[in-house]
């Protein structure tokens, strides 16, 4: 069923990629949207612009690293279901997992030092 989905995902991505429009990220984050009536909105405000940074991270990371993590991470799937729905072997799912994560970590880095360096020279 996701290879499915993700291959009905990839059609539309390459219909709607003369318009520079990608939903992948919009809908992956879009599971916060009940909040709690006890939050405060400081703490909704921070979230919020958290989300934001993350999916501009995400935006910089290729289809596939952001397929593997979603599944692995969000959807929680084991890496013999990860391949299947990727066609890649058991290896395959954990090496491209681990360098999802680590490009993932490096552009979060790099995102931090590179906002961190602007707010100095202001």
């Amino acid at each position: 069923m996701f290879k499915v989905a993700r291959h009905a995902y990839l059609d539309e991505w390459r219909k709607r990629k003369r318009w520079e429009w990608v939903p992948f990220i919009e809908t992956v984050h879009k599971r916060n949207e009940m909040l709690s009536p006890y939050e405060q909105p400081e703490d909704y405000a921070m979230s919020r612009e958290s989300e934001s940074e993350m999916d501009d991270i995400y935006k910089q990371l290729n289809e596939t690293y952001r397929t593997i993590l979603y599944l692995r991470e969000k959807e929680e799937l084991t890496y013999q279901e990860i391949s299947a729905v990727l066609d890649l072997n058991e290896n395959q799912v954990k090496v491209t997992l681990h360098r999802a994560r680590k490009r993932l970590h490096d552009l979060a880095i790099k995102s931090h030092l590179y906002e961190r360096n602007e707010n100095n020279d202001n």
